[in-house]
């Protein structure tokens, strides 16, 4: 009997891909990476996207970033405020780090610009754990007028008398909420309505 040749089965071997956030997202692929948070208008700029509050609440806002790295995001369900990353394009020391010596302020760019709808601010705030260790912005809250369309930068202040600290690239440094703006209407008139406290000003009250 003739011998029957035995054919050895090829297995092909799976490469396994680690998704990267696109740099140009379409609606599918943001929804992939971004979920609810972050919506791509149609017909616009394909680096135009929408960043929504998760819940019922939702202020959709327009927004043109560097990077999706540098879109605002809310690390929580009930989170109030989004994190700002820090844009850094200089380098200090062979790293594209901010160095901030005691007392020290600097200008950091998100790698963003906005356009927040109209009667609505948003203010600029520190993080928790940076304020902890003596990171604070310098002028909080900062507030972003809705007719503003340039980048948003933060102005941080190291309060340390001694330490030295660094806001390296990529670094969730400063947060924003978005809230919305009541306007003032003057209404012109001779004299004020009494009151209790009348004109005591600081510390008319006591401190107990």
């Amino acid at each position: 009997m003739p011998a029957t040749k035995k054919t050895a089965k090829k297995t092909t071997a799976t490469k396994k891909t680690v998704k990267k956030a696109p740099a140009k997202l379409n609606a599918t692929e943001q929804l992939a990476v971004y979920g609810t948070q972050v919506t791509v208008i149609p017909n616009a700029n394909p680096t135009t996207k929408v960043p929504l509050i998760l819940g019922n609440r939702h202020v959709p806002t327009k927004i043109v970033a560097d990077d999706p790295k540098f879109i605002p995001m809310y690390r929580t369900k009930g989170a109030a405020a989004v994190d700002l990353v820090a844009n850094v394009t200089e380098t200090w020391n062979g790293q594209y780090e901010i160095r901030l010596t005691p007392g020290a302020v600097a200008v950091v760019d998100c790698g963003f610009s906005m356009q927040l709808p109209e009667g609505y601010e948003a203010q600029i705030r520190p993080r928790s754990g940076l304020a902890e260790q003596g990171i604070t912005v310098a002028n909080a809250p900062g507030t972003i007028d809705d007719d503003y369309r340039g980048r948003v930068k933060v102005i941080i202040q190291n309060t340390h008398r001694t330490t030295i600290t660094h806001i390296k690239h990529g670094e969730r440094f400063a947060q924003m909420v978005i809230k919305p703006v009541w306007y003032f209407q003057w209404q012109l008139v001779s004299e004020l309505d009494a009151s209790e406290r009348g004109t005591g000003g600081f510390g008319s009250t006591g401190v107990a």
